[in-house]
């Protein structure tokens, strides 16, 4: 198997830490509700980290060879079983600049990087509506206080 290493760097908002960002990471819910799970630990200067991805197959295809000839047969997964693969990471705490471990099949570095894109926004977006509601809420708050919460924890495209 050819594994691959691609680099890759989060940006993130003023308003969320790093420190926050793997903490809501680390929370996410597992399966069966999710085809992502992602781990991420702390290793001092670094964070390390793997992405595992639940395949939706429910069958797979095993080789065997027997008395010198090659013999494929379909084999079927057991009712609960799923096929997973794993992308392992390592991040540098403060440059958010990241190596990501990717093999044939595996998730690709962009989904990676769109997944945790898009857990960040969730967590922006919440973050933003509980200032605006601790402010007074959205229609009592001024336009000027709210972009400012607004610039404080920046989208991140």
């Amino acid at each position: 198997m050819k594994v691959r290493v691609f680099g890759f760097e989060w940006q993130l908002g003023a308003g969320i830490s790093v420190d926050d960002f793997c903490t809501h990471l680390n929370s996410l819910p597992g399966p069966p509700d999710s085809k992502r799970v992602i781990a991420i630990h702390d290793l001092g200067n670094f964070l390390g980290g793997v992405l595992i991805s639940i395949k939706d197959m429910k069958a797979y295809c095993e080789m065997k060879i027997d008395g010198g000839k090659f013999k494929i047969s379909p084999q079927q997964l057991e009712r609960n079983a799923r096929i997973a693969d794993f992308n392992f990471f390592v991040i540098h705490k403060e440059t958010l600049k990241g190596l990501y471990q990717h093999y044939h099949q595996s998730t690709a570095t962009t989904s990676f990087c769109n997944f945790c894109r898009q857990i960040y926004n969730s967590l922006r977006n919440s973050k933003i509506k509980a200032e605006i509601e601790k402010a007074g809420g959205e229609e009592t708050i001024s336009r000027k206080d709210k972009k400012e919460i607004y610039h404080y924890c920046p989208v991140n495209n």
